[in-house]
């Protein structure tokens, strides 16, 4: 089932807007614990412990990590930003691992479980994670692979921007201390940085929780579009967009997401295009294309799992509130 936390009278986590135990109870516990045919994976790990041969468990899991890799269902399941760096020790693990944190990571195995096609063993190696996890939590295989993936993400996005930077012809204390310029072209240009399914979550947060929307994962999801644009914008405006790149990382300056979403949001679907227009109060059309449900979709659909996974969580909180 859910975690411990879900009661039955609450919103269902799937988002569908139901109570839970008049939507997903009974499928969460079949996608749990298995049905007739599926790989008991309590036993496997209990024999494992019995014996000291991991093999299966590990083969297992190695399958179903990736699935959690980036472009996967499970892309979005990643530590806050500013508590992972590019040389993450194990013993770092309990600082990143937090109750909440193994919780939220619970809810996505098992949505991932129920909506998402996935062959047999994509399936049993996803169960078998999910037990590893409600079973040894901090100490659970899948917290330190996470880590170092995230760690390794960290690492290759500090490269690239080193490298651009280095094309610029600048130094990285040139590049450290200049930038007076570029709060004005920010303000003048007012780029569309966010993608809009994080501009949406940040929108429907309260101060709070925007903070941890993009420490958990827009500040890179942003660096990223920025070092891109870096990569093909005029000459002229190629520092402005790595110092936005590089201010997005920054631990102290949450504020910028908040800021950021002031200005218009990423486009890339007409999904996107019918609720921008629907928050400006400027849509017209048939009100069933505006519905929430149609753009986490449609942004799976595309691949873009972090940012439907987004999504789902702010429909979740508005229909809390709503109740």
């Amino acid at each position: 089932m859910y975690s411990a936390d879900i009661g039955r009278n609450d919103p269902c986590p799937c988002g569908s807007g139901r109570k839970f135990k008049k939507c997903c109870v009974d499928s969460a516990r079949e996608v749990v614990v298995g049905g007739d045919g599926d790989l008991d994976v309590a036993r496997v790990v209990d024999e494992a412990i019995a014996t000291s041969d991991w093999s299966a468990v590990h083969e297992l899991f190695d399958g179903s990590f990736e699935l959690f890799e980036p472009t996967r269902p499970l892309e979005h399941v990643r530590f806050r930003y500013d508590l992972v760096g590019p040389r993450f020790e194990t013993a770092d693990v309990g600082k990143v691992c937090t109750p909440g944190w193994l919780r939220w990571c619970e809810r996505e195995i098992i949505y991932a479980l129920d909506r998402f096609e996935l062959g047999p063993e994509e399936r049993d190696g996803l169960r078998m994670t999910l037990h590893l996890t409600r079973r040894f939590t901090a100490r659970s295989p899948l917290v330190e692979e996470l880590a170092r993936l995230q760690s390794a993400e960290i690492a290759a996005r500090a490269r690239r921007m080193a490298n651009a930077i280095s094309q610029l012809g600048l130094s990285e204390v040139d590049f450290a201390v200049g930038g007076e310029r570029t709060p004005e072209w920010l303000m003048r240009h007012k780029p569309a940085v966010l993608p809009f399914a994080d501009w949406f979550s940040i929108r429907l947060a309260s101060d709070e929780i925007a903070d941890d929307i993009w420490r958990s994962a827009t500040c890179a999801r942003v660096c990223d579009v920025c070092l891109a644009m870096a990569e093909t914008a005029p000459s002229a405006d190629r520092e402005h967009w790595l110092r936005l790149a590089s201010m997005s990382l920054e631990a102290d300056l949450s504020e910028m997401g908040k800021f950021l979403a002031t200005f218009k949001p990423r486009i890339a679907s007409e999904e996107e295009r019918i609720l921008l227009a629907v928050s400006n109060g400027t849509y017209a059309g048939d009100r069933k294309l505006a519905d929430p449900e149609r753009l986490v979709a449609a942004t799976m659909a595309r691949g873009d799992f972090a940012g439907a996974a987004l999504i789902r969580a702010a429909l979740q909180r508005l229909d809390a509130q709503n109740r």
